[in-house]
């Protein structure tokens, strides 16, 4: 009788390894908006100017600083690694308000998300279609990546 338990073994390793692999904890639908999105927009809030809540250059009650069409293929190639790769499951809640200064919008089959990101939370929500798709924790190590093609786009930042 031959035993198989070194290739039962081998499978799941394997098995165990893949599932280690996930780049992300966004849901598959979120994670391909932002890799195959048609439409890439960066948009500068100020989170702290609530003067009119009412208007018009306003995203989810935030003050629109600015906002720019990302169409250079290596940086958002860059930003969408970052943000795959700093999304994690929220598993703890946070004591903190969320205040996003940085929003990469991405359309994709006709369908807008919103990737609205807090640094000083660590903290990472999406809406579709303006209403909430998720919220997770976010990863603060590339603050600087986004603070930088954020300006280089010439957008003005919030005081952080």
């Amino acid at each position: 009788m031959k035993t198989c338990w070194p290739q039962a073994i081998l499978i799941a390793l394997i098995s165990l390894g893949l599932q280690g692999c996930k780049r992300t904890a966004l849901p598959g639908e979120l994670s391909q908006a932002l890799r195959e999105g048609t439409e890439f927009e960066l948009i500068s809030l100020d989170p702290m100017d609530n003067k009119d809540s009412t208007a018009p250059d306003r995203l989810s009650t935030f003050l629109i600083l600015g906002r720019t069409t990302m169409v250079d293929k290596e940086t958002r190639d860059a930003l969408v690694r970052s943000i795959e790769h700093s999304t994690l499951p929220r598993t703890v809640f946070l004591a903190c308000i969320f205040e996003p200064r940085h929003v990469v919008r991405v359309k994709q089959k006709g369908e807008s998300f919103d990737f609205l990101i807090c640094f000083a939370c660590g903290e990472l929500y999406v809406n579709k279609g303006g209403k909430r798709a998720g919220e997770f924790l976010f990863d603060r190590k590339d603050k600087n990546l986004f603070n930088k093609v954020f300006t280089d786009a010439g957008l003005k930042l919030a005081p952080q």
